[in-house]
């Protein structure tokens, strides 16, 4: 089985230096890529980058920002930048070149989102909720059945304007759980996790990364 993208993504409902724990561990485990998501003072963002890149020379991983790509957030050691349907709208419409910001992400929930992220040729999307995210009140979800469904939007889509297809991330309520789930799931090139980073058993031999 070709192995799959593991995102994990940084909760800011707890300390800074706890989130920066768990990703460390997540990292050291076989995370693949950390998107800073939910910090808007620029020195939390710096602090996070900095602890974060010491592990670069040892893992390898990507280190991603959920923001608009501001010249501040530029001159930081990062990745790429995601962008959550608000901050893909302002990209489009102030025209930003994308070119040299290296991977590129976007959240998407619907396939009017999925038409606008192809103005913008993503390198990987993250499609959501397809579990009930423990964070949020209940929501409507996809199930595994719906996130095939928007796959094969994306597909269409794409295709259709002769754009290549980005990376699909699963995204939403995936804990120990339910992630075997989607680890048989050939169309889903990895997931995303939040607090649940923390509650696997990456190493032992039934834990999530053993499974890839």
């Amino acid at each position: 089985m070709k192995k799959k993208i593991f995102v994990s993504i940084t909760d800011h409902r707890e300390d800074i230096n706890s989130t920066i724990k768990w990703q460390i561990e997540g990292i050291k485990n076989g995370v693949n890529m950390v998107i800073i998501r939910g910090y808007d003072r620029l020195s939390d963002i710096k602090y996070i980058c900095a602890q974060l890149n010491l592990l670069k020379k040892q893992y390898n991983f990507k280190l991603i920002i959920n923001a608009y790509p501001t010249k501040e957030l530029q001159k930081l050691k990062v990745d790429g930048f995601h962008f959550n349907v608000i901050n893909m709208s302002k990209v489009i419409d102030d025209k930003v070149d994308l070119s040299d910001l290296g991977e590129i992400g976007v959240s998407v929930h619907s396939v009017e989102e999925i038409k606008l992220s192809e103005k913008i040729s993503p390198d990987y999307a993250l499609i959501s909720p397809v579990f009930q995210p423990s964070c949020k009140d209940a929501v409507k979800t996809l199930g595994v059945t719906g996130l095939a469904k928007m796959i094969d939007e994306f597909y269409e889509i794409y295709n259709i304007n002769k754009k290549n297809v980005p990376k699909v991330i699963a995204l939403g309520g995936i804990n120990k759980s339910n992630y075997l789930k989607l680890l048989n799931n050939y169309i889903v090139d990895g997931f995303a996790v939040m607090s649940a980073v923390k509650e696997i058993e990456f190493n032992s031999r039934k834990g999530l990364l053993n499974d890839m």
